[in-house]
């Protein structure tokens, strides 16, 4: 797969974990660093740190919902030691 893909799918991939809606400032700032890149020349020698950066903010994005699930449902008191850790 080509980089510019791998790329575009880590993006889609933070995309459909709702980044848009729900981290907009930190996918600003993960595209304003892909924007910089391709305007640099320097995309194929990051590309790697970009893919994760999406990738993280997919993470990032699918822990958040899980947590708000957790704390809405109540379950934290069920292991509260577990969860403060």
């Amino acid at each position: 797969m080509a980089v510019l893909d791998q790329i575009e799918n880590a993006r889609s991939l933070a995309i459909e974990a709702g980044a848009e809606a729900k981290a907009s400032d930190l996918l600003k700032e993960t595209d304003a660093f892909y924007d910089s890149l391709k305007e640099n020349g320097d995309l194929a020698a990051n590309a790697d740190e970009l893919i994760r950066r999406y990738k993280s903010l997919a993470n990032y994005i699918k822990a958040k919902d899980a947590k708000e699930k957790i704390d809405a449902f109540g379950f934290a008191g069920d292991a509260q030691r577990e969860y403060d850790a």
